[in-house]
């Protein structure tokens, strides 16, 4: 397995989370800062590009080039407009806790996950749903008895959706129809307990990275379960990756001193590894 130490970018965030490449930038979300913020990777300089009322979590965009974001404890998916926020939908109705990370696809759908209890009050944990936002507004589940589900990626040109099952320790397939609907559902990894997958990221090859949200780590999985490299930042523990930079050859990677950081803790960074 090869071993690649990452670099630091840029630090004095609270907890990125939901990283994102487009048009030469790195977005992303700060949940604690209630805040999407796009870092200019040969700089390190940050742009706020909203601030907020309620934790952002996910991000993607419309074909249309409009943002989308998901509104984590008002449970809502929102669109940035030029005359600011704007509910797209409610998924109170669907999620079971807090709603999260988020992948869209070509023609506008959103996919989403939730914690499926209120973790942040200590309830048990149990399986929820993937929610689904058609282009039109409309919402369903399109899968059920997932545990955690996090970090969601389209591959196969869209015709494959992963997505990181947190208290199951794996990654879960599933073939996509034309309308959105998943089904024939599989064991893409499955992982001991060192790593919790949170955010992902996928490469031209179809292989995966996860990042461990146990330790200082992401690795980077084979459909299967063969884990071939590991990316080690140097200092914290990682909850969110992305690709990008040229060719897509760059691992960008979200970290925090930990889920929970103290009042005033600014111990949030950004670290970045060329992998390929």
């Amino acid at each position: 397995m090869k071993t690649i130490k990452a670099e630091q970018v840029t630090d004095n965030l609270v907890f990125p989370e939901g990283p994102r490449w487009r048009d030469g930038s790195l977005y992303f979300s700060d949940f604690i800062d209630q805040r999407i913020s796009k870092l200019d990777p040969a700089t390190g300089e940050l742009e706020t590009v909203v601030q907020l009322s309620d934790a952002p979590s996910g991000l993607g965009w419309r074909p249309d080039g409009t943002l989308l974001f998901v509104s984590m404890a008002r449970q809502q998916l929102c669109a940035l407009t030029e005359k600011g926020p704007e509910v797209v939908a409610e998924l109170g109705d669907f999620a079971g806790g807090r709603t999260n990370d988020m992948a869209v696809d070509a023609k506008g759908g959103a996919y989403i996950g939730n914690f499926g209890f209120d973790m942040m009050r200590g309830a048990p944990a149990r399986t929820t749903s993937l929610i689904y936002v058609s282009p039109e507004g409309g919402v369903r589940h399109v899968a059920d008895e997932l545990m955690f589900p996090n970090g969601i990626v389209l591959t196969d040109e869209g015709r494959t959706l992963i997505v990181a099952e947190t208290y199951a320790n794996r990654l879960s397939a599933y073939e996509v129809a034309a309308d959105g609907s998943l089904s024939d559902r599989r064991t893409f990894a499955q992982f001991g307990q060192d790593v919790a997958p949170d955010g992902i990221s996928v490469n031209s090859e179809g292989a995966v990275w996860v990042a461990t949200a146990r330790d200082n780590r992401c690795v980077c999985v084979k459909d299967g379960g063969e884990v071939i490299a590991e990316v080690l930042i140097g200092q914290g523990q990682t909850y969110a990756c992305m690709l990008g930079g040229e060719n897509e050859s760059d691992l960008y990677i979200c970290g925090s001193s930990g889920f929970r950081p103290a009042p005033g803790e600014r111990e949030g960074r950004i670290w970045r590894a060329r992998v390929a």
